[in-house]
C-alpha cells in the first residue's frame, strides 16, 4: 500500500472528531441525568449517585481535553512539511513491525484497511526515529525496527 500522508492525516482527524463528538454527547447525557438526580432529595443513595456521576463527568472532561489536544496536534502536522529522506515530526513511517505516525499519540486506528499507530515524538520509538533514513534500524526495549519507507 502506498502511503498518502494527507489522506491518512485527514482520516485520523475525522476519527478524532467523531471521538470528540461521542464524548460531548456522553457528557451532555450525564449532565442531563445529574440534573434530574439533583431534584430528588431522598438521602444518601442519591448523594452517592450524584458523586459517582460527577466523578464520571470529570473523567470524561479529561478525556475530551486529551482528544482535543490530539486533534490540534494532528491539524498542526498537516501544516508541517516533511521529507521522504529522513524522519521528522509528522512523518509516516513503515517499518517491518507496522506503520507509525510520528507526532501525535492517538493510538491505533485503521485507515483504508491499514493499521496506523500514532506515537509521540517524545516516546522511546519516536525519539529513536528522528533523523533516521530508509533502511536504518532502530532498537527500542530490545525490539529492532527496520525503516522500510518514509512519507
Amino acid at each position: 500500500m502506498s502511503i498518502d500522508r494527507t489522506a491518512i492525516l485527514n482520516v485520523v482527524a475525522s476519527q478524532l472528531k467523531e471521538r470528540i463528538q461521542a464524548s460531548l454527547d456522553e457528557l451532555q447525557a450525564l449532565q442531563a441525568g445529574n440534573a434530574d438526580n439533583s431534584k430528588s432529595t431522598a438521602g444518601d443513595k442519591h448523594d452517592t449517585e450524584r458523586a459517582m456521576v460527577h466523578m464520571e463527568m470529570e473523567n470524561l472532561s479529561k478525556r475530551l481535553d486529551h482528544e482535543r489536544r490530539l486533534l490540534h496536534e494532528v491539524e498542526q502536522l498537516t501544516k508541517q512539511p516533511t521529507s521522504a529522506e529522513k524522519v521528522s515530526s509528522g512523518s509516516i513511517i513503515t517499518t517491518d513491525r507496522g506503520v507509525f505516525l510520528i507526532g501525535a499519540a492517538f493510538g491505533r486506528l485503521q485507515v483504508k484497511g491499514q493499521f496506523i499507530t500514532g506515537i509521540s515524538i517524545q516516546s522511546p520509538l519516536g525519539k529513536q526515529c528522528i533523523d533516521k533514513k530508509t533502511g536504518d534500524s532502530i532498537e527500542v526495549n530490545g525490539n529492532i525496527f527496520t525503516l522500510l519507507s518514509i512519507a
